[in-house]
């Protein structure tokens, strides 16, 4: 679903008001729907802003360029602007009531894939254009002039960091039981599916289960989705030891002194927006191993084949089966995360407190 400020930016679109920008290496490209002009003089670009002609327009460019300012010290042309200029080139836009939409730089090879265009500094704007006027669904940003980084945005750059270390150790120890939260996962397998929606079993693959044998009925533990699964109890739980094994602590917010809400790990730890940048570890296996492998599945059931395609190749038809089984995804993602939350949580309450107290005021007893 489009935000408001996406909304308003695709209704200017259709009034043929969208113009697009990119920048390349030693200049600025503007699109207006009909030609493709290059801009050399940084100072002309910024100037845009102020142009009567753009009054009641949208521009749209991509975050790594628009939304994000150079560093002091840096020289990078990925980042032309400083955040003095941007910050300025915003004002001037707002009082031009020209509305700037930031795009996700993650995006722009879908553009090119829609637009049948090869990548390139004239080519990106015209396939940004298409894109944003005539697909369906879209995500843009509105742009803020508060460049400074958060003390909650540092804190996910340190919970992410630490659950690559744990990742990595994961794939290391193969998901063994010497790993206690792979042991964790398989000893309260039954625990885990019984918390959670018919649809959320089926994507992480619970409900799959033995046929024959003293297991039969059981969830089949070989068919799991566990790098899915370990990643979400990892945000949660463990750490790297002094010896390099992986610990059962418990990680909570500094900030807080409890477990990760799942809206602070859906954006600062697993970046599951389209504004996403160093996902990490843990947004590779959710995203790319995890949702993209289940949508593939789901949209074949109903003969909609997805797998191995980019999106910008997908008619309305296969995006709307492509949107339905991502919410579904993650939606299931949270029905997980929080099953992990409370089981740990109990967890922690029967390690602390009189076991028969809990027994009175606790459900989940199997730790």
């Amino acid at each position: 679903m489009k935000n408001n400020y996406t909304s308003l930016i695709v209704q200017r679109a259709k009034e043929g008001k969208l113009a697009t920008t990119d920048s390349g290496k030693n200049s600025q490209t503007f699109y207006d729907g009909e030609k493709v002009v290059e801009i050399k003089d940084k100072k002309d670009f910024l100037n845009l802003a102020k142009n009567p002609k753009l009054r009641g327009w949208a521009l749209v460019g991509e975050n790594a360029h628009l939304g994000s300012p150079r560093g002091e010290r840096s020289y990078s042309k990925a980042q032309p602007f400083t955040a003095k200029e941007l910050t300025q080139f915003y004002q001037d836009a707002e009082k031009n009531d020209l509305l700037i939409g930031l795009f996700p730089q993650q995006s722009t090879p879908r553009a090119s894939v829609y637009s049948q265009l090869k990548k390139s500094d004239l080519n990106d704007p015209v396939s940004i254009y298409k894109l944003v006027a005539n697909f369906p669904q879209i995500s843009l940003k509105k742009p803020s002039a508060n460049f400074a980084e958060t003390e909650v945005r540092k804190e996910g750059y340190k919970h992410k960091a630490d659950l690559n270390a744990v990742l990595n150790a994961a794939r290391f120890f193969d998901y063994s039981d010497s790993d206690p939260n792979a042991k964790f996962i398989r000893d309260n397998i039954e625990t885990i599916a019984s918390l959670l929606s018919p649809e959320a079993q089926d994507a992480f693959v619970l409900n799959d289960r033995y046929k024959i044998g003293a297991k039969k009925g059981k969830v089949n533990t070989n068919k799991i989705s566990m790098s899915q699964m370990y990643t979400i109890l990892s945000i949660l739980r463990g750490k790297i030891g002094k010896k390099g094994e992986i610990t059962e602590d418990l990680n909570y917010r500094e900030s807080q002194g409890k477990l990760c809400s799942w809206s602070f790990t859906k954006k600062y730890i697993l970046n599951l927006g389209p504004f996403h940048r160093n996902g990490g570890v843990g947004r590779s296996n959710v995203m790319y191993h995890g949702e993209r492998n289940y949508i593939a599945r789901k949209a074949k059931q109903e003969n909609f084949f997805l797998k191995s395609r980019n999106r910008g190749t997908f008619t309305s038809e296969e995006d709307a089966i492509f949107l339905k089984y991502r919410t579904i995804y993650r939606n299931s993602l949270k029905e997980l995360f929080n099953a992990f939350s409370d089981l740990l949580t109990v967890k922690s309450n029967l390690q602390s407190r009189n076991f028969d107290d809990v027994k009175k005021s606790e459900q989940f007893l199997l730790f």
